[in-house]
């Protein structure tokens, strides 16, 4: 028992041995924790990632912790989903028995750059006619950027086709 005291004030005597001591316990304290607030079945699938976890998130861009170290502010990746949020939804119905839906979406583009890569997934059902989607950006100043205009083709579910 005195070599563990006698150990213990030679450890205390160095301020790098002690601040050594309190990263290695705040580690053991965040591994626990990520023991217990993390079920086992989910950070196994975290762990062996692949597309269909991952997909959301751009390969090649840095993290977003990047601009923290940087004057110019690179664009951050970040989810709109017309489930969750703040948007404005009107819905024209055609004549043909086709609907028009409009989905407007403001936020706020705290940014120094234009971004390089805007992925869209879109889920669509459809009864006949296969959807089309128009994207187009408005900027503050009134500028209208027209982001893409396509015909949904993959991975979309047609009611009367199952």
């Amino acid at each position: 028992m005195k070599t563990i005291r006698r150990t213990l004030k030679e450890i205390l005597r160095y301020p790098s041995a002690i601040l050594g001591l309190i990263m290695v316990l705040i580690l053991l304290i965040v591994s626990a924790f990520a023991m217990i607030s993390i079920p086992y079945d989910q950070a196994i699938i975290l762990w062996r990632g692949g597309e269909e976890v991952w997909y959301q998130n751009p390969k090649n861009a840095p993290p977003a912790w990047f601009n923290w170290f940087t004057k110019v502010k690179q664009p951050e990746s970040f989810v709109i989903n017309q489930n969750v949020g703040d948007f404005q939804k009107t819905v024209d119905e055609n004549s043909d028995g086709s609907s028009v839906i409009t989905l407007t979406y403001s936020f706020d583009y705290q940014y120094d750059a234009f971004p390089q890569d805007m992925l869209f997934y879109i889920d669509s059902v459809f009864t006949s006619k296969q959807p089309f989607a128009s994207i187009t950006w408005v900027t503050p100043d009134g500028r209208q950027i027209r982001a893409g205009a396509l015909r949904l083709l993959d991975y979309v579910r047609c009611k009367t086709c199952e």
